[in-house]
C-alpha cells in the first residue's frame, strides 16, 4: 500500500512487490526532487516523478488505485482474502459465501448463440445479473429500472449538457454515478468493497423496488413497448 510519497530504497522495493495499490495522492519515485536538481538542473516535483495515475496508468509499477485511503484498504483486503492464511494451508473456501455462488453461466450459454451475427434477448441476461455496469443512455437506464438490476453508471462525459449524468440521477440510489476521470480508481475501490460487504447492493435493489412501485417502471414499460 502506498498511501502517501515512498521514495529512495523503499520506492525500489516496491516495484518488486505482486501487487501494489496506490491512493490518488500518493507519489512513488527514486529520486526526489532535490536529487534530480543536483543532477540534472530541472526543478520538478513528487507528482511529475511518481504520481499515482502514472504508475497505474502508464507506467505498470503500480496495480491498482483508490480514490481514497478506504478504498485502497479494501483493496487489500479483498486481496487478501484470496490467499491461504498461512504457507502450505488451502485456499479460502468462498461456496457459502454470498457474492461467490456459483453462477449460472450454462444458463446464459442457452441464451447466448455461438454466432456473433445472430440477436438474443438481453432481458434474460440482465434478469441474471447482481449489477450493471454501463453507459446513461436513456434505453440503458429504463432496462435497470424495468429489472431492478443496481447499476454503476459511467455517464458520457461529452454529451451536450450532460444529460446521461441528469438520466442517472432520475434512479435516485440504486444507481451509482462514476465519472469517467474517476474509473480507474473509484470504481475499483467501489467493487472491491462491494465483493466484501453486500449490503450496499442490497440498499440499491430496495430503492429500485421503490421506483417500481410508484408507477414509473410502468411508464418505462409503456414507453418500451411505444418504440
Amino acid at each position: 500500500l502506498v498511501l502517501g510519497t515512498s521514495a529512495g530504497h523503499g520506492a525500489l522495493t516496491g516495484m518488486f512487490a505482486d501487487l501494489i495499490i496506490m491512493s490518488a495522492g500518493a507519489t512513488l519515485f527514486t529520486a526526489g526532487p532535490p536529487l534530480v536538481k543536483a543532477a540534472l538542473g530541472i526543478e520538478t516535483t513528487p507528482e511529475a516523478l511518481g504520481n499515482a495515475a502514472m504508475h497505474t496508468g502508464d507506467s505498470g509499477v503500480a496495480h491498482q488505485l483508490g480514490q481514497t485511503e478506504q478504498d485502497c484498504l479494501a483493496m487489500a483486503r479483498y486481496f487478501l482474502a484470496l490467499l491461504p492464511t498461512r504457507s502450505g494451508a488451502a485456499l479460502p473456501d468462498y461456496r457459502g459465501s454470498v457474492d461467490c455462488e456459483p453462477r449460472a453461466i450454462d444458463g446464459l450459454l442457452d441464451i447466448i448463440p455461438p454466432e456473433v451475427n445472430q440477436p438474443y434477448d438481453m432481458h434474460r441476461v440482465l434478469a441474471g445479473a447482481e449489477f450493471i455496469l454501463g453507459r446513461g443512455g436513456a434505453s440503458t437506464l429504463a432496462e435497470v429500472a424495468v429489472m431492478g438490476v443496481p447499476a454503476w453508471v459511467v455517464p458520457y462525459p461529452h454529451h451536450a449538457d450532460e444529460h446521461q449524468a441528469h438520466n442517472a440521477r432520475l434512479l435516485g440510489s440504486g444507481v451509482q454515478i462514476v465519472p469517467e476521470a474517476t474509473l480507474d480508481g473509484e470504481l475499483a475501490g467501489k467493487l472491491a468493497r462491494m465483493a466484501i460487504d453486500t449490503r450496499e447492493l442490497a440498499s440499491m435493489r430496495t430503492s429500485l423496488a421503490g421506483f417500481q412501485s410508484n408507477g414509473a417502471s410502468e411508464l418505462w414499460r409503456a414507453l418500451r413497448a411505444a418504440v
